[in-house]
């Protein structure tokens, strides 16, 4: 008799060899490099804690395979390599200093990509690297599934270039420009999602509803663009266009209301309140001020919020059952919230949003671990137990939302003179230690009185394991 509720699935790969004799040892020695890089000390316990656990789940994520070297996307279900959950948790490693892993991950789907479009999915048991699953009735191949993986590989590109110092390859992130832009299908200047060849951004389930241009892609796109210019030295504004154009077409005002398009369809505008929504809040906060405050303050209220985070989908929407991608609780997205509140200069909410993911850690029956969904009722986790880009956006937003070293801060020489970190009132410092930045080995930290940055005086005592 097997009890089904609590039956477990064994994932057994191998070639038939045995382990070499000092297998663990190295293993050992990879995990424990990471102790010593990016070292989160703020007065939270906790928080530091879960900064070290989170920077380990991406390190035994990170596999070897016949198909290539990256990121799973997580345990036990989704134990092979995926474009956009990768990515997520690439832009996490380089914030960790972890940039050889992030390099490995974007090579595997450049490796695999096509004429500039990134791979979705890379399955290990499929000759053609393709799978297929049904979506609302319609068998889907998913190696090209997302299209929103071509912008998140340029932006991982240019941040691991900013991060590492290595020379950006140029060729690569024109012909994935190129890509995104060949999606432009009537020449409007926004990124058009088409179901029927499977060019899609989130959510699978119901992505037949949001063909045409998404709040969520377009705002990856132009942020590509940005950072583009940014790490280039350019100064011809053309992503400043772009964002004036997406301003035009995704955010209504009328009286006190403040609306941004879920997605723009010919004539056709679709209102669903989603954190897919609060992507370009995130990203282009000057630009969004006039409107920021009042969307986020329509995503502060028990519609979206609820003690472990925020939900994937209003309470109040008719699609609303707390499902798997109508309603349920995902870090992830959690995580985009909480970005786009620091961002937006509304820290206190961001903060409150960043310690749901030390609540979700600290409660699982596995401590430390963040799992991929959870119910919006009772805390309940429903998916997958190890999820990396849940671990990859607590990562992200201790560093470029705590610490204030954003995307497009990183994109500068001066970078340390643009940091904007936030000291919660009754903290008084915090700091970041070997950070690993180019070469150096650098420390920061925030106090009362400003942010400072200088080389760290632990590299010789601690770095020399770190590197090997």
């Amino acid at each position: 008799h097997i009890d089904i509720e609590s039956a477990s699935e064994i994932y057994v790969s191998g070639d038939g060899s045995y382990p070499e004799a000092d297998e663990m040892e190295r293993a050992i020695a990879f995990h424990d490099s990471v102790k010593y890089l990016s070292v989160l000390k703020t007065p939270d316990f906790r928080l530091n804690k879960l900064f070290l656990w989170t920077k380990h789940d991406l390190m035994e994520l990170f596999s070897h395979s016949s198909v290539g070297s990256g990121f799973y996307a997580g345990l036990p279900g989704f134990s092979w390599f995926f474009g956009r959950d990768g990515e997520w948790m690439s832009l996490a490693a380089t914030e960790a200093g972890l940039h050889d892993l992030s390099r490995q991950h974007l090579e595997l789907l450049w490796k695999y990509s096509r004429d500039g479009r990134i791979p979705h999915e890379l399955p290990l048991f499929s000759e053609n690297n393709d799978y297929g699953f049904d979506i609302n009735g319609d068998l889907v191949r998913t190696r090209f599934l997302s299209i929103d993986s071509a912008p998140l590989w340029i932006i991982n590109a240019l941040h691991l270039a900013n991060w590492s110092g290595e020379k950006r390859d140029m060729d690569r992130i024109n012909e994935v420009m190129n890509f995104i832009k060949s999606c432009d299908r009537d020449g409007d200047g926004l990124v058009e999602n088409r179901f029927s060849e499977g060019l899609i951004g989130w959510v699978e389930e119901w992505a037949k509803d949001r063909d045409g241009a998404c709040v969520d892609v377009n705002a990856l796109c132009i942020q590509a663009e940005k950072m583009l210019e940014l790490s280039s030295g350019l100064s011809d504004g053309r992503w400043k266009r772009s964002i004036g154009y997406y301003i035009e077409n995704f955010i209504k005002q009328s009286g006190e209301k403040t609306t941004i398009w879920d997605s723009i369809d010919g004539n056709e505008r679709r209102e669903v309140k989603t954190p897919m929504s609060l992507i370009p809040l995130a990203y282009f906060p000057s630009e969004l001020r006039e409107f920021s405050r009042a969307v986020l303050e329509e995503y502060s209220h028990g519609d979206m919020l609820v003690p472990w985070g925020m939900r994937s989908l209003s309470y109040n929407s008719t699609m609303y059952d707390d499902g798997y991608h109508t309603g349920m609780v995902w870090p992830l997205m959690t995580g985009w919230a909480g970005l786009s509140f620091f961002s937006s200069g509304i820290p206190d909410i961001g903060l409150k949003l960043l310690n749901t993911f030390v609540t979700l850690a600290y409660s699982s029956p596995s401590t430390g671990r963040i799992g991929e969904v959870y119910s919006s009722s009772d805390m309940r986790e429903t998916g997958q137990f190890f999820q990396g880009w849940s671990s990859a956006l607590f990562i992200s937003i201790v560093v470029e939302g705590l610490m204030g070293m954003s995307l497009d801060s990183m994109c500068h020489e001066d970078w340390q003179s643009r940091i904007s970190p936030y000291l919660p009132p009754d903290w008084k410092e915090m700091e970041m230690l070997n950070v690993k930045k180019g070469d150096e080995y650098l420390d920061i930290r925030i106090d009362s009185e400003g942010v400072s940055v200088k080389e760290s005086e632990n590299v010789i005592k601690y770095g020399r394991q770190g590197r090997k």
